[in-house]
């Protein structure tokens, strides 16, 4: 084995240490990144519902009034 100092080894053993984490960070990163995406697609699925919720109700009372009106011109 080469005879290398001592405070190469601290370096590389750092810069090893350094790689890890950046991978840590880097994964951490990308998992957030899939949860945004997640988190994004559950919020169109929820903006579209309320709007099919919001156009039933807005038909439910068309038809309701549409019921009155026939039941007042048959009187």
């Amino acid at each position: 084995k080469e005879n290398i100092p001592e405070q190469s080894l601290d370096d590389e053993e750092e810069r090893d240490f350094d790689l890890t984490e950046h991978d840590e960070l880097e994964q951490r990163y990308t998992r957030q990144e899939v949860e945004i995406i997640d988190l994004e697609a559950q919020a169109e699925e929820t903006i579209k519902d309320i709007i099919i919720q919001e156009r039933e109700a807005q038909l439910q009372a068309l038809a309701d009034n549409l019921e009155r009106a026939r039941k007042r011109a048959i009187e």
